[in-house]
Order: structure tokens, then sequence, then C-alpha cells
């Protein structure tokens, strides 16, 4: 019986043969929207949600591409803006940077 799953087409869906060498993990607080984060944030990477009662963390696998993260920052920047969310805390490469969200006439 072949029974697909949405976690089944995420990793069909990956190119296994890039470097996949950065993970950044974005604190998101009261974990409202974590999901949401999550889903948009999935197609084609690696990506997992650790809930909390506070704060979920939402990580993704980075590719070795020179601008997958200014790219992840970008959508995470949008998605926090339109949620009406200030900041949104993230750690990379073991240190804890704040990414401001994008307020109107700003980009």
């Amino acid at each position: 019986m072949d029974v697909a799953s949405p976690l089944t087409e995420v990793v069909s869906d990956m190119d296994v043969g890039s470097s996949l060498s950065e993970v950044v993990s974005f604190e998101v607080p009261g974990g409202a929207g974590a999901g949401e984060l999550l889903a948009m944030l999935v197609p084609g990477r690696m990506a997992w949600l650790a809930p909390g009662d506070v704060v979920s963390i939402v990580g993704v696998l980075l590719d070795g591409d020179d601008f997958d993260l200014a790219n992840v920052l970008r959508r995470v920047q949008s998605w926090a803006a339109a949620r009406g969310l200030p900041a949104i805390p993230f750690a990379l490469d073991g240190r804890t940077y704040v990414l401001h969200a994008v307020r109107e006439g700003q980009a």
C-alpha cells in the first residue's frame, strides 16, 4: 500500500546533493503562528518545529547557496511584519541575533 504524506513530498523534493551546512533557528513568541512560519519555509528545504508554551522554535537547514540565508531572513521578516510582530530572535553559528520586521515604507 502506497501511503503519501506531506513529509514524504517535502523530503522527495529536496536536492540531497546540495551542500547542507548551516542551521538557523527562529524564536516565535507564544508559539502562535509557528506552524504557519514552518509551512511557509518548508517547500524545498528541511525545516522543523519545536513547540513550547512561551516560545516555539522553528529550525531551518540552509543549503550551500550564498543567498539562501538572505532569502530565508527576508521571508521571515515579511512574515513577522504581516503578523504584527516587531522582531524575531534567531540563532546562527552559536550566536543570537534579532531580525526586525519590515515596516511600511521600508524595503
